[in-house]
């Protein structure tokens, strides 16, 4: 077997390099073959009722699987249109369906997360030569499988190993070789039974028994007649059911052919127990790239017995796998997986002169000769095992599969009747809903589902009634054009039209007056009125105005107008205007406050030293300190400064009174001024009041007055108010 790797594998590599030439070559049969001779009928008949349903394709596919052609087929066909171009079956595209391990499969070993699909029947036949440790054991496996799709997510197969043969190239490192016949037996895991095994060194180390964990009986060339097997798929996830990827639970019944003692020594190839292995396998499908799968299989084992008596204790198995194919649509595909054996609990002791657990890749191609028909071709590289001298290894593997045409329904057809619009006009500044209401029917009476397009505006709502919102359009005719849908169906329906009028903007009218705070009476107010549409633009029209009030005169006219408050007693007032043009009136109106006036009163007095007009700190504080704050209180007031002198009060009467001569002509109207300035320059320069507020007046007193000529008076006059100063 040895010698039949290197064949295989220069093989592999011829083709590789020769088939994509092959795969160019226009090589359409000219007949199809007995076995598919049914399937062609229907075919026929098929194509004459849709170009878009392929006949049922018995493909093959090395990992095991069946066509999609029949998931395919199920569906219903889309609208009439135009035929497609014609495929040759040369060129076509295949959906791999040969089952592997009885059902369908993406690599040489490993599977899909899809099932076959409702009656679809596969059959193939594999070569697979792979290695083993101790013992340089190499094994050539041969299995027939048969699988059935019952549902379209139930499967069973069957499998059958006609014949396998085990090569061992160093037989001197098992336990089973004759050469240790008196070596002591290994005992079981936990026991003082002894198991089938002598100590690989008759017990001088404690060495252990040396067996292939899953070939417990190889010992020599030979072989015999493998296990039966059966089990069933089904299938949780699919992409045809529009799922991200496809998932399937597994189950594998081993039943094993040869049971005695004398016979599984002879046999090898089996361990003459039943077993059982359960498994999830999940694969993705990207376009027409590639298939990409993962098998999560674990095989439980039981414990072979001779007599009712346990031979030895076998370590179950985890056998992890992934896998793709590259174009697994194409005639020549390129396949590509990695698998492995972990062992795990219990097991008799063993020794295995290196790694215990096989890890090994096969690489190559998928061939179609027909569409019909498929054949694997792969290499193997056993790199798990460093103990082992032949790593080299194939696959070869064959298989069919038949799937069964299906009737395909009538054409499905799609009828939209005259969409309506109502009203058919409007006009805009309304409001007025305008419903617009369509009809669709489906021949297999399916849901139908609505869209529309509008050149202008939207549709509220959904379904066969909707309502046009026309919001915001300028007058003109628009066109509504639903669209119907059922499935892969759509029809356009016959459009509607509707015409939108819109009448001038209403006006809208906004016054305002200026100054918003109260005013005095005899004070004017002046009134502003704007007109625009409900957006706050211009009117397109003009506007006339007209006013009036609740107290006052208006006086002006157009937009802008003055209220008169002379003669108007204290309270609040309103402006009303209203503007009247093409698009209709509207009014408005503006507050007006009169506040009563404030009478003047003396806020501030102070008395003068004789033939003096200074300022001094009898009159600062606290007089002439206390005038700020009281000021502050009547915005808009005036203050008026009137001061006196005496007519005594003049040079002579000074120059006598200080004993001395003044250098300036002294007389009582210029010094009453002075006083009057002098307490203005107090104010403004050291209090910081406005200059512009005060007003100042002096006068000269009446002969004999005293002290009351030498006076300053400060009154507060607020705004509106009316005062005369005295003796003026």
């Amino acid at each position: 077997m040895r010698l039949l790797a290197l064949p295989a594998a220069g093989l592999t590599l011829g083709l590789l390099l020769a088939l994509p030439a092959w795969a160019s070559e226009d090589d359409t049969p000219k007949s199809d073959p007995p076995a598919n001779k049914a399937a062609t009928t229907d075919k026929s008949k098929a194509d004459a009722n849709s170009k878009d349903n392929s006949a049922p394709v018995a493909a093959a596919d090395g990992a095991g699987a069946v066509a999609s052609s029949a998931a395919a087929s199920a569906n219903p066909a889309p609208a009439p249109g135009p035929p497609p171009p014609e495929v040759s079956p040369a060129n076509a595209p295949v959906d791999p369906v040969t089952p592997l391990i009885g059902e369908r499969g993406t690599t040489y070993s490993l599977e899909s997360g899809e099932t076959l699909g409702r009656h679809v029947v596969g059959f193939s036949f594999g070569v697979d030569k792979f290695s083993r440790a101790p013992g340089d054991v190499t094994v050539l496996d041969t299995d027939l499988d048969l699988a059935v799709g019952i549902t379209d997510r139930f499967s069973a197969f069957v499998e059958f190993s006609p014949y396998d043969h085990i090569h061992a190239g160093r037989p001197t490192e098992l336990s089973l070789n004759p050469t240790l016949a008196g070596c002591p037996l290994v005992p079981l895991h936990g026991s003082t039974q002894p198991t089938i095994y002598h100590f690989i060194d008759c017990g001088a180390g404690t060495a252990g028994a040396a067996y292939v964990e899953d070939y417990p009986f190889a010992s020599h060339n030979g072989g015999g007649v493998g296990t039966f097997e059966f089990g069933f798929k089904y299938n949780l996830l699919s992409q045809t059911r529009s799922s991200p990827i496809a998932l399937a639970v597994r189950t594998d019944f081993i039943i094993p052919t040869v049971t005695g003692l004398s016979d599984l020594l002879n046999n090898e190839v089996q361990n003459g127990a039943f077993n059982f292995q359960v498994m999830v396998a999940a694969s993705r499908r990207f376009g027409g790239t590639l298939e990409a799968t993962l098998n999560l299989p674990v095989y439980i084992t039981l414990d072979p017995r001779s007599g009712g008596v346990a031979l030895l204790n076998q370590a179950k198995q985890f056998r992890p796998g992934f896998g793709f194919a590259v174009f697994p649509q194409k005639r020549i595909q390129l396949i590509s997986e990695y698998t492995g054996v972990i062992f795990f609990g219990q097991a008799t002791q063993n020794t295995t002169f290196g790694p215990r657990d096989p890890v090994g890749g096969v690489y190559g191609v998928r061939l179609y000769p027909w569409p019909w028909f498929v054949i694997d071709l792969g290499y193997r590289s056993e790199f798990g095992l460093n103990q082992i001298t032949d790593r080299n290894g194939f696959v070869i593997r064959a298989g069919t599969a038949f799937v069964p045409a299906k009737k395909l329904p009538p054409p499905l057809t799609l009828e939209c009747g005259v969409a309506v619009a109502e009203p058919s006009s409007v006009e805009a500044t309304t409001g007025a809903p305008v419903n617009i209401t369509t009809r669709a029917a489906a021949s297999d009476n399916g849901p139908v589902s609505y869209s529309y397009d509008v050149s202008g505006g939207r549709i509220v709502g959904s379904g066969s009634q909707g309502r046009w919102d026309y919001t915001g359009l300028p007058a003109g005719t628009y066109t509504i054009s639903p669209k119907a849908s059922s499935g892969k169906l759509s029809a356009a329906c016959p459009s509607a039209t509707v015409t939108l009028t819109v009448a001038p903007p209403a006006p809208r009218l906004v016054c305002s007056a200026n100054p918003t705070t109260p005013v005095y009476a005899g004070e004017y107010v002046d009134v502003s009125a704007t007109a625009t549409d409900a957006k706050g633009n211009a009117l397109p029209y003009p506007v006339t105005y007209q006013w009036r009030a609740s107290g006052g005169t208006v006086e002006g006219s157009g937009a802008n107008v003055r209220l008169n408050t002379t003669g108007v007693s204290s309270g609040g007032y309103t402006v009303t205007a209203r503007a009247e043009g093409k698009g209709g009136v509207a009014d408005c109106s503006a507050p007006v406050t009169i506040k009563s006036i404030e009478p003047a009163r003396e806020i501030a007095h102070c008395t003068f030293k004789k033939f003096s007009a200074s300022v001094t700190n009898a009159c600062k504080n606290p007089p002439l300190d206390g005038v700020p704050p009281r000021f502050q209180q009547f915005p808009g007031a005036t203050l008026v400064i009137e001061a006196t002198a005496d007519p005594s009060e003049t040079h002579e009467a000074a120059s006598k009174a200080m004993q001395t001569k003044g250098k300036a002509k002294l007389t009582p109207d210029q010094l009453a001024k002075d006083r009057a300035q002098n307490v203005k320059n107090d104010l403004v320069k050291r209090l910081g009041l406005p200059d512009s507020a005060i007003e100042t007046f002096s006068t000269v007193g009446k002969k004999g007055g005293g002290d009351a000529n030498q006076t300053m008076t400060i009154t507060l006059v607020p705004q509106g108010a009316k005062y005369e100063p005295k003796n003026q």
